[in-house]
């Protein structure tokens, strides 16, 4: 049998975190995110430090709408 197609997630990609309202990390410390965060319409962002973001922040803007 064939397996499915792969999707391609255009833009997305580059993300590891996507989120409408809030992204919020535990806060233990040696938490490791690598990748981007996206977060629309909503901007709360919390716990990094002391968790560290190898990536960027999108919040409420374009690329993350």
């Amino acid at each position: 049998s064939q397996g499915e197609e792969p999707l391609d997630l255009g833009l997305a990609a580059s993300y590891v975190i996507l989120a409408g309202s809030a992204v919020t990390s535990g806060g233990t410390v040696g938490t490791v995110v690598t990748g981007n965060i996206g977060i629309f319409p909503g901007t709360a962002i919390t716990g990094f430090p002391p968790a560290v973001l190898n990536g960027a922040v999108d919040s409420a803007n374009g690329a993350s709408g």
